[in-house]
């Protein structure tokens, strides 16, 4: 405020302030523009700011894999925690973390370092958050900074959630206090048809507390709490598809390892895909595993965990298989509905002809036409998972809408 009974002299004064102000500007602004590291000078140009402990509120759509100097990397590793891979205690025991360079980790990162301790970001970034092992070291920041956190998943298909982005995103909100991660609320992955628009999408969003079901760079896509009830049945199983994989004397199961956007195509024999992958699994349970992962109830744990693209490693180690409970009439069982299966999947498929370095030709397989066959699967399973009729009922009619359609896998 100027002194009315002295105005040119401050005038004076406040002009004197200006030109050493800019004087130090474009001598920070040189400094800048001529570093060998990707330095912004936070505290200068925003000291009212930061006198205050940091910014209230930050919110933006980072560029997703921006390419940057290879010489800058070697300064995000060393100053932002979400690019080192290190070892941590959590509870007694020690986790690798595995960072990322990717540069909406990188902005999210940053954000929580100029933040003060009472408040709120809010980012849209790939779904790659909620399912990579390079998220861990991110997740580990957020989760020691953030008591509350709020995800919300979209895919792409039907059709873009932004028309302008062809992307598979996550929305995540949170409020930064200092304090270890509370609450970890989460929706499924969103879908939306031709005639769908956001607001209705908007609307129909639900949230649950999903945080006993985080694993290891995975932030699970659930919204309802019949989710939360299955997972529970689930992971009480004491083993996995991991305990009975045997790489010396196990026999393959093939399986693609992306495209599985509404079908995830295992068979006991290879289809000669570009895209094919195999696991070895005791010879006992071969067939079990492969109708296992050809399941509704598969499909519903893969979304669960995964980008809804590519099927990792990870997400087939994870899925609990409760031997305990595959007596052998049951193994006879589930081994009949997939052998019928395989019948079927056959019947309705294509040969396509290819020009790859090692493959002229290829089968390609429309599952949907099968479904009605694995659901048999999935209530042949009922049982071994402890899942009620309801919770069948839920699992077998998962994404039905787009899973039973004319929309191509």
């Amino acid at each position: 405020y100027l002194n009315k009974n002295k105005p040119l002299k401050q005038i004076n004064q406040i002009r004197s302030e200006l030109k050493e102000i800019r004087k130090k500007y474009a001598s920070l602004k040189a400094l800048e523009e001529t570093t060998e590291r990707p330095y912004f000078l936070w505290h200068f140009y925003f000291k009212d700011v930061f006198d205050k402990g940091g910014f209230d509120i930050v919110i933006g759509n980072p560029p997703y894999g921006a390419c940057y100097p290879e010489k800058y990397k070697e300064y995000f590793i060393d100053k932002y925690e979400s690019a080192k891979t290190k070892d941590v205690t959590i509870e007694n025991k020690t986790i690798r973390l595995k960072g990322s360079l990717d540069t909406f980790s990188l902005f999210i990162d940053k954000s929580i370092d100029i933040m003060n301790n009472k408040s709120f970001f809010a980012f849209i970034v790939p779904l790659a958050i909620t399912s990579s092992d390079s998220m861990t070291s991110l997740h580990h920041k957020i989760f020691q900074k953030c008591d509350t956190i709020k995800v919300s998943s979209y895919s792409n298909r039907p059709r873009k959630i932004f028309d302008s982005a062809d992307q598979r995103v996550s929305i995540i909100l949170a409020s930064k206090n200092g304090s270890k991660i509370k609450r970890l609320y989460t929706t499924k992955v969103n879908k939306r048809y031709e005639s769908t628009t956001i607001k209705d999408v908007i609307n129909n969003l639900s949230y649950v507390d999903s945080i006993e079901f985080v694993k290891y760079g995975r932030i699970p896509k659930v919204g309802t709490s019949i989710e939360l009830k299955i997972l529970r049945k689930l992971f009480s199983s004491g083993t996995s598809l991991r305990d009975l994989v045997n790489v010396e004397s196990g026999l393959p199961v093939y399986y693609r390892t992306s495209g599985g956007r509404y079908y995830n195509i295992v068979t006991n024999f290879p289809t000669n895909s570009s895209k094919e992958n195999s696991i070895l699994i005791e010879r006992k349970y071969k067939d079990v595993v492969a109708a296992l992962l050809s399941s509704n109830l598969y499909f519903w744990f893969y979304h669960i965990y995964s980008n809804n693209l590519d099927l990792k490693t990870y997400e087939l180690n994870i899925f609990p298989i409760p031997v305990e409970n595959l007596t052998q009439s049951k193994i006879d069982d589930v081994e009949k509905y997939y052998d019928a299966y395989l019948k079927d999947l056959h019947r309705h498929s294509k040969i396509k002809t290819v020009n790859y370095a090692h493959v002229s030709e290829y089968r390609e397989y429309y599952a949907r036409h099968s479904k009605h066959i694995i659901d048999k699967i999935d209530l042949a399973i009922k049982d071994v998972y402890g899942l009620n009729d309801e919770e069948m009922e839920f699992i077998i009619n998962y994404d039905i809408e787009f899973r039973t359609d004319s929309i191509e896998e």
